[in-house]
């Protein structure tokens, strides 16, 4: 009897021991969180999709907004609709900061062009700060940002430097080119390469040499649910996704201590244009594997709310999604980089981990096994 009254009050005490761990950690994230207001957010791909969602949220956090994209059209589309939810948020963001004015502003450029990524950078600052001074000349000589002379982002710089700088760069414009591996050929996978990863890589090795000088920058590499995973039809598109999230965790550390912060954003299966596009091209299988895990399909508003919600929070790395599952599986491929959830959490979902895990792994070879074999049957 006195060995079990031992043994229950063990584990009430280590009930309690829980509940406060639980509670500690969420009072520290609550009391982590940040404000917005003021800050310039830069973000490529924004003219629509998950980019210009995150940008309509980061303009009613009161930031100033710069969109970078291709297409004028849509830029020229977005910007307006940025502009006019900034001006119904005037009169609340002006009772938050007195004499505060938003600015937003859209960049067209080809970030995959090491030269125009140099450029947008630049008209970003002189729009977003100078809007009544015309755009200055810039030096003509087209040259990638690796063997770019220092002399011409010196001079880039010093035209701007009284400005206020991108404080928080979302890397966001990507592509996805289904297929398989036999029926694409290899400059699919060099172009959702160049796009997903070198041009991020590129955007970031322009922007960090400032953000380190004044000790302060946060860059956000917009990722994917299948930078942690894989599946049938989408052997082009994972490698770029699987690079760029160790590109992050790389950087991560090599910026620890310099007040620049990094963080991964995974959006899950979203209703995007982009989305819709890759659903037309999707072999079978790929189709098949992907409803046989039950993935649903989000809005855009949700995920950009989710990607907010982690940029307020300070030292997040994996920054939050809507989608459960992802996050669960994100927080089970966390490696060496800070736990997406709160380690006393993380130690008791371990164990459901390897269970969920396990059985998505089960279903999505089932599926594709299923389909192989049916395709086999057909063509007999």
């Amino acid at each position: 009897m006195t060995s079990m009254l031992e043994g229950l009050t063990i584990v009430y005490s280590s009930g309690i021991l829980i509940i406060l761990a639980l509670i500690a950690f969420s009072i520290m994230g609550w009391f982590s969180r940040r404000k917005l207001i003021g800050k310039h957010v830069f973000i490529t791909g924004g003219s629509k999709g998950i980019g210009l969602a995150v940008a309509q949220q980061c303009v009613m956090e009161g930031c100033h907004v710069s969109i970078v994209s291709r297409n004028e059209s849509d830029l020229a589309t977005a910007v307006d609709q940025l502009q006019l939810l900034s001006d119904t948020l005037a009169p609340k963001l002006s009772t938050k900061q007195p004499g505060f004015k938003q600015r937003v502003t859209s960049i067209s450029a080809d970030i995959c062009n090491s030269d125009k990524v140099s450029l947008c950078f630049f008209i970003s600052k002189k729009r977003v700060f100078y809007p009544s001074t015309p755009t200055p000349t810039i030096l003509s000589h087209s040259h990638t940002i690796n063997t770019t002379p220092q002399l011409k982002l010196a001079v880039i710089k010093s035209q701007i430097d009284i400005g206020q700088p991108i404080d928080i760069a979302i890397c966001n414009a990507g592509m996805c080119i289904p297929g398989l591996l036999l029926d694409q050929d290899i400059s699919i996978f060099q172009r959702q390469l160049d796009l997903n990863l070198l041009a991020n890589i590129q955007l970031t090795k322009l922007l960090l040499p400032e953000m380190l000088s004044r000790k302060s920058g946060h860059l956000v590499y917009v990722s994917s649910p299948l930078a942690v995973m894989g599946f049938a039809g989408y052997s082009s598109y994972c490698p770029s996704k699987w690079a760029m999230r160790g590109f992050a965790d790389a950087l991560r550390n090599e910026v620890q201590g310099t007040g620049v912060e990094v963080s991964v954003a995974y959006p899950p299966d979203t209703d995007t244009p982009g989305f819709a596009q890759e659903n037309e091209s999707k072999p079978e299988i790929c189709v098949k594997v992907n409803d046989s895990l039950g993935v649903s399909l989000y809005s855009t508003e949700s995920v950009a709310k989710a990607m907010v919600r982690g940029l307020r929070m300070k030292g997040r790395y994996h920054l939050p999604t809507p989608d459960l599952g992802s996050g669960m599986l994100i927080a089970a491929v966390a490696g060496l980089t800070p736990k997406p959830m709160n380690p006393v959490l993380s130690v008791f979902l371990a164990p459901i981990l390897v269970v969920v895990t396990s059985v998505c792994r089960v279903l999505m070879d089932r599926a594709a096994r299923k389909c192989n074999v049916e395709k086999k049957e057909k063509e007999r």
